[in-house]
């Protein structure tokens, strides 16, 4: 132990400020030269491969200490090429306004990497032809170092792949085995089990299975990808804007940023795949004794099956991603107790008429809750009825239940609002540090998970307010049916993003959003919130800002929080009240003369 002590400091002296260090260099580089031309495979060029990575960190620890002349020159060689692709560096925000519409078009950058990912490919494929039992002898023979460069590069990518194809399938079944609103991310007995049977399977299949029914399957994706932007769609709630640096914004649909983002992943995984085993494609399965990439060959092959497993996760997040958009539109449901079975197909023909489900047996959180029983004892008519709602058959053949059901079904879903949005900000209000000057909240749109600070400590860039996750998600807290309503009225009353200033507690937010309430019930849904609706409010001043690129939120008083600068949306900003003199203007005349009831709590 003494001896190693004693040894490291003398080598690090050598290797800082020792002299003829860059010639010391080339014999080293001239000595693994000729130890690759002895190696007879890609098994002992992992020697070599370890042995250049540690003359490149050589070189990195010397020239910090000592910056060396050549190692300057080709660093600014580098550099000089990195800086070419910055006119290719894009500014991504969202779009959630749709008006005026922006010309729709990818980024040139896209077809760049599509056009260099399908030469790789093509070139991989064509070496494989001429070369069927490896084409590491015609490499090495030109240069071993470059050789190793390439391999080291392709084992890298081979390996971050290949975790890529472990850990999304074992992602995808924990979503799915804990279930919506559940935080525990601990693997069970069958999720173990499912790991190994897995990792089993795709190894089994790797060495004794050829790899093009992979490929096959990866071009399936793909097609399923394009079928399903030829279907019809409607209008997409969130597009994504993009734009070089001082540019023009351009648009993308989130089922074209979809294909795009699709092909990239399956011509990068194929180029990789046929990179390393593409021998396999033209029907040679050379064994380890015929081929000088016995290494390569296997590792690409448990890849290639590794493939479909990431490919079809993949797919799946964004089919759940889509299920549990809160832009989807939402069926309420009914929860019918004492029916019997021979009336079930009537009741759910009465229901799905009306546009309602209906269950019998159990019924979910949110479900309006009715009873059955003979006309006489019905209160379908009274003023103050108790729930379970008693309603007859008769009854259920009109309308007036279903409309009571319906404003039954939206209080229920504002109590259970406003008792998420408790929790939310009792979780906000135990945060001993943050940075920035509040939160953004936004439990309707599906790209952000929770409540988020408008700034993160140690970040100096502009943020896009997805980057820091505070207290659970709202999906554990709210559900889907209360996000999918909370995004119908916001979007009628023209909202797109809320800011929360620090200090704005959770009762002033619970005025504030039956102010809300009130004001959706007033104009059925479809009034333009604006500041004068929340004059008066005690403690807050509310102000709306239409964001547009390039346009953010400015005032003398008020904090400006930090935000992407590309994007399109209309923000209501929630500030402490300041107490400047604030003057009183006539609420807008409303022609509707009947009373509403906005009773939420």
């Amino acid at each position: 132990m003494k001896l190693f002590t004693s040894f490291i400091p003398q080598v690090q002296h050598v290797l800082i400020y020792g002299r003829w260090f860059t010639p010391s260099v080339v014999v080293l580089f001239l000595g693994l030269e000729m130890y690759g031309r002895k190696a007879s495979s890609d098994v002992h060029d992992t020697v070599g491969a370890v042995v250049f990575m540690m003359i490149l960190g050589g070189i990195t620890i010397r020239h910090r200490a000592n910056p060396i002349g050549w190692v300057k020159r080709l660093g600014a060689m580098t550099w000089l090429v990195a800086r070419s692709g910055d006119r290719f560096k894009l500014e991504l925000g969202p779009d959630l306004k749709g008006s005026p519409k922006l010309p729709r078009r990818l980024p040139l950058g896209y077809y760049l990497v599509v056009l260099a990912l399908s030469v790789w490919l093509t070139a991989a494929a064509t070496v494989w032809w001429f070369f069927p039992l490896g084409w590491r002898p015609q490499l090495v023979f030109v240069t071993y170092t470059g050789y190793l460069a390439v391999m080291s590069v392709l084992w890298g990518m081979i390996f971050v792949a290949s975790l890529g194809g472990v850990y999304f399938p074992i992602m995808l079944l924990t979503r799915l085995a804990r279930g919506e609103g559940q935080t525990d991310f601990k693997m069970s007995r069958r999720q173990l089990i499912f790991l190994v049977s897995y990792l089993a399977i795709t190894t089994g299949a790797a060495w004794y299975l050829p790899i093009w029914p992979t490929l096959v399957f990866s071009a399936l994706c793909w097609l399923s990808v394009v079928g399903l932007l030829l279907m019809p769609r409607r209008p997409a709630a969130v597009q994504l804007l993009w734009r070089y640096p001082g540019g023009w914004a351009r648009c993308v649909s989130p089922r074209r940023f979809l294909l795009a983002a699709t092909t990239v992943a399956v011509l990068l995984l194929t180029a990789i795949v046929v990179s390393a085993s593409g021998g396999g494609l033209f029907g040679v399965t050379p064994d380890a004794s015929a081929t000088s990439m016995p290494l390569t060959i296997v590792m690409g092959n448990w890849l290639a099956w590794l493939t479909p497993g990431f490919l079809a996760s993949m797919l799946s997040f964004v089919y759940l991603t889509w299920k549990n958009d809160p832009a989807q539109r939402r069926q309420p449901a009914l929860a019918i107790s004492g029916a019997t079975e021979d009336l079930h197909k009537k009741l759910r023909r009465l229901a799905r008429r009306n546009g309602w489900d209906i269950h019998f047996d159990t019924a979910e959180p949110h479900d309006v809750k009715l009873r059955l029983v003979p006309e006489k004892q019905s209160e379908a008519l009274e003023f103050e009825p108790g729930w379970p709602l008693a309603v007859s058959l008769t009854d259920l053949e009109g309308k007036l239940v279903f409309e009571r059901a319906a404003r039954r079904d939206e209080i229920q879903l504002r109590r259970a609002f406003l008792r998420g949005l408790e929790t939310l900000m009792k979780r906000a209000k135990n945060r001993t540090s943050a940075g920035g000057c509040g939160y953004w909240f936004a439990p309707h749109l599906w790209f952000i998970v929770g409540l988020t600070r408008d700034e993160v400590i140690g970040v100096d860039e502009e943020p896009a307010f997805l980057t820091e996750i505070v207290g659970p998600t709202y999906a554990e807290v709210f559900g889907l049916p209360v996000r999918q309503y909370v995004y119908g009225l916001l979007k009628g009353l023209q909202v797109d993003l809320i800011f929360m200033e620090d200090g704005v507690n959770h009762r002033t937010m619970v005025r504030l959003w039956r102010r809300l309430f009130e004001l959706s019930d007033k104009s059925n849904g479809q009034r333009r919130a604006e500041d004068v609706h929340f004059q008066g409010m005690p403690k807050i001043r509310v102000l709306f800002h239409d964001f547009d690129v390039d346009e953010p939120f400015r005032s003398s008083k008020y904090p400006e929080p930090k935000f992407t600068p590309l994007g399109r949306l209309r923000v209501m900003h929630v500030f402490r009240d300041r107490g400047e003199h604030e003057e009183i203007s006539d609420l807008p005349s409303s022609f509707d003369e009947n009373p509403v009831p906005c009773l939420v709590g």
